[in-house]
């Protein structure tokens, strides 16, 4: 699933104008994945101690899509970090 996702980021990103629109399409293909659930919130810590300990970018899917609606990624490349956080 992830290189068909970074496929359709590469495409849509490179357009300029559509960069939310391309985002938000690689945001959604994440977000129906069957086991999109487990990383729809951000983690915790009292529901699992020590995970920011191990975890160097901790990433969501609710701080990706936020990101997007505030327009806060100034480069495919900062998306495509956080996206590529998430397990595969």
């Amino acid at each position: 699933m992830q290189q068909h996702v970074y496929n359709k980021l590469a495409c849509a990103c490179d357009i300029g104008c559509c960069r939310y629109q391309g985002g938000l399409a690689v945001w959604s293909e994440f977000s129906k994945h069957k086991d999109a659930w487990l990383f729809a919130e951000p983690v915790k810590e009292e529901e699992a101690p020590g995970y920011y300990d191990m975890i160097e970018h901790p990433m969501d899917l609710t701080t990706i899509r936020e990101q997007l609606d505030d327009k806060l990624y100034a480069r495919k490349e900062d998306f495509a970090k956080d996206v590529s956080s998430l397990p595969s």
